[in-house]
């Protein structure tokens, strides 16, 4: 019976129990999802797509997708601390505007427009008579550089009228015309403007009616030395004798009620307005006295 029962218990020891059975069942079984759980009534109701409780609940902003993140940075405007500010047209525009009103200041104050004209100053220019520009003497020492100024330039002037009226200066040829020539080229922006087309002895007249009276009288005594310079020269010269710039008829009529103190209406009746002479001292109107 021991045999037998040996036997018997052989099988019975080898063969797995009920509850060993549902331990391995259970151990191989996979775990269940969270979806899973939430739909079969576990206790844990939850929608689908919710974080488990095994995983970190997580707070703040929701981070942006690479798609977002690269159009926020095309979408964004660099700017640096020292950058330029962006210019508006309209900006733009002020600044032109102020730009070309500041030039023009400057251009007025180097060259001031003329003064208005009487309709009787009018009549002397209409018959062939510059008029001359009044104003207070200068000092000895503006007078000395205004003449250093006024010499030079007549120099740098006779270079560019050499270089220029080849038919006024044929004598002039060879390696001297052409010193003159190079001279010419870098003293040119140098001279007036006023004056810089003008011929050479149109020059010279001009620079004597700038320099006053004492010059004036210079050329005056020049314009009969014809044994001494060109007749072009002399010629130009004489014109100091009598159609030298005339001041503003208001001004000379000032000057003759200071010259005789008394109104001019008290003396004259009529006074021409055109001049018949000007001269370095001197300028001469026909008039006619009150009875």
């Amino acid at each position: 019976m021991s045999d037998r029962t040996r036997t018997r218990a052989t099988p019975d020891s080898d063969a797995p129990k009920a509850s060993d059975e549902g331990v391995l069942a259970e151990a191989r079984a996979p775990a269940p999802r969270a979806d899973q759980m939430g739909s079969q009534g576990d206790g844990l109701d939850l929608p689908l797509g919710a974080p488990t409780p095994s995983e970190p609940v997580r707070s703040g902003p929701v981070p942006e997708t690479p798609e977002e993140r690269a159009r926020r940075r095309r979408n964004r405007i660099p700017t640096r601390p020292n950058s330029v500010p962006e210019v508006t047209p309209e900006a733009e525009t002020e600044r032109a505007i102020l730009a070309e009103l500041r030039n023009r200041a400057r251009r007025l104050r180097r060259h001031p427009p003329p003064e208005p004209v009487d309709d009787d100053t009018a009549i002397a220019q209409a018959a062939g008579f510059e008029v001359m520009e009044v104003g207070t003497p200068p000092s000895l020492i503006r007078r000395y550089f205004t003449t250093l100024r006024h010499a030079l330039g007549l120099v740098y002037g006779s270079a560019v009228a050499v270089a220029r009226d080849r038919e006024q200066f044929a004598i002039v040829k060879g390696f001297p015309l052409f010193l003159i020539k190079v001279a010419a080229f870098f003293v040119k922006p140098l001279v007036m403007k006023d004056i810089r087309a003008l011929p050479l002895q149109e020059q010279l007249r001009r620079r004597l009616e700038m320099l006053g009276p004492t010059y004036i009288k210079l050329g005056q005594v020049l314009a009969l030395r014809e044994d001494l310079l060109p007749p072009f020269i002399t010629e130009e010269l004489k014109n100091l004798l009598d159609r030298l710039p005339v001041m503003p008829f208001p001004e000379y009529l000032e000057r003759v009620a200071k010259g005789l103190d008394r109104p001019v209406d008290e003396m004259f009746e009529w006074i021409d307005p055109k001049p018949l002479g000007s001269a370095s001292i001197g300028q001469i109107h026909r008039a006619r006295t009150i009875e």
